[in-house]
């Protein structure tokens, strides 16, 4: 029976496609999930969230396992709809750029084509001279 631990769901490739599993540790459990091109996690999230707790449990009884460290991960929703980001939302963050506090949340958008799997080349605008790192988390 699973537990309520939050599980990470991986899109990965193969040599057939791109693929969904759980991981489990260092390794990964396939999902039995038939991803259409150019999809990805909302797939499997789309039947709901008892289907996907299935798919998991199946996957974590099933034989058929992979090392993480061999699979090659892809970015999990290849083509999402809507990404709104929040700038300036931490405190070293906002030191760091030398601004000063916001009144109210700094929102913008980002686009899909800015998307990138996890070892992917960022692509430097030409307009630009150097690129800034920041950690994402989609939701």
């Amino acid at each position: 029976m699973m537990h309520n631990a939050c599980m990470a769901i991986i899109r990965y490739t193969t040599p057939t496609g791109a693929r969904l599993g759980a991981v489990f540790g260092d390794e990964v459990a396939p999902l039995d999930v038939e991803l259409a091109a150019g999809t990805g996690v909302e797939a499997a999230l789309a039947a709901g969230v008892e289907d996907v707790r299935a798919l998991i449990e199946r996957a974590r009884r099933g034989r058929s396992r992979l090392a993480l460290a061999d699979v090659e991960a892809l970015a999990p929703v290849p083509r999402p709809s809507k990404i709104f980001a929040v700038g300036l939302n931490y405190a070293d963050h906002i030191a760091e750029a030398g601004l000063p506090v916001p009144d109210t949340a700094t929102i913008f958008a980002k686009y899909p084509n800015s998307i990138v799997g996890p070892r992917d080349p960022i692509q430097r605008p030409r307009v630009s001279t150097e690129l800034d790192y920041e950690g994402e988390l989609a939701v």
